[in-house]
């Protein structure tokens, strides 16, 4: 279950969070390299997607130094959290400035392992489930110039990585996907605005996996990691 060395290329607007495919193929790595600190990092980065609510029970996975993904913790829960590197601009590598950790729910793992099984996840195959599930990505997650379409109100939160690229980071949020929109009649954008970082918009418009993108502020975010505070 080796890793690709190189990006898969996909069309802009998917390519920031699409992992490479074919990583639940064969059963489970274990993370038997690792050390319990190492583990325990990669966890905490993982359960920093989600709300306890989300993360109790669930399997967390994490990139090893070979670029496999591995189980890190078991679970019996319905979702599955993976610690950051999953992005195309980083698969696999070490935290940039922006982590960026997601959990998925039973439909959302769904669609995810048949677009990673397709060649080219945007022209797919076979037909993609279409029963909308939920991706968490509470701690915001980064993506390279030009992977989604950016608006011009505001300023930006931008990164400059190694390469001298651009990576701007998108405020928490939480993905329903798939979820085909009428983005005419619906009153939402299909670009995120970093004038407005906690507008809702349609990302992937489109295409067989046109989703909804919610955002919180940092206030609601903080409410729902500390719900009993």
């Amino acid at each position: 279950m080796k890793i690709h060395s190189g990006t898969f290329r996909l069309a802009p607007v998917c390519a920031a969070f699409l992992i490479t495919f074919g990583l639940f193929n064969t059963a489970d790595i274990q993370a038997q390299s690792m050390d319990g600190e190492e583990k325990a990092k990669l966890i905490a980065d993982a359960l920093s997607a989600a709300p306890t609510a989300v993360t109790k029970g669930a399997k967390v996975y994490a990139w090893n130094t070979s670029r496999q993904l591995v189980l890190v913790r078991a679970g019996d829960g319905p979702y599955a959290c993976f610690a950051s590197g999953n992005t195309s601009i980083r698969v696999g590598k070490p935290l940039s400035k922006f982590p960026d950790p997601m959990c998925l729910d039973q439909n959302a793992l769904a669609l995810f392992r048949a677009m990673w099984a397709e060649k080219n996840p945007m022209k797919p195959v076979h037909p993609y489930p279409t029963a909308p599930g939920m991706v968490w990505m509470l701690a915001g997650m980064g993506v390279g110039q030009g992977m989604i379409k950016i608006g011009t109100s505001g300023k930006a939160n931008i990164a400059v990585g190694k390469s001298g690229s651009k990576i701007t980071r998108l405020s928490p949020h939480l993905m329903i996907m798939p979820l085909p929109m009428a983005e005419k009649s619906s009153g939402l954008q299909s670009t995120y605005d970093p004038g407005n970082p906690n507008a809702s918009w349609v990302m992937a418009a489109g295409s067989p996996i046109e989703h909804l993108m919610l955002h919180f502020s940092t206030e609601a975010t903080k409410s729902m990691m500390n719900p009993h505070r």
